[in-house]
């Protein structure tokens, strides 16, 4: 889990300067998060 908020960090850090690549950025974080989360879910069944 620590992964994701450190990806997350890094990928702001990176994006705060360009702003518009920003919000495509944070969409796939989130899906891939979603995605994760999911497999995470499915593995403990």
């Amino acid at each position: 889990m620590k992964f994701w908020i450190i990806t997350i960090s890094v990928i702001k850090n990176k994006t705060v300067k360009n702003g518009e690549c920003y919000d495509r950025i944070k969409v796939a974080v989130t899906v891939l998060f979603i995605k994760y989360k999911k497999q995470e879910v499915d593995s403990e069944c």
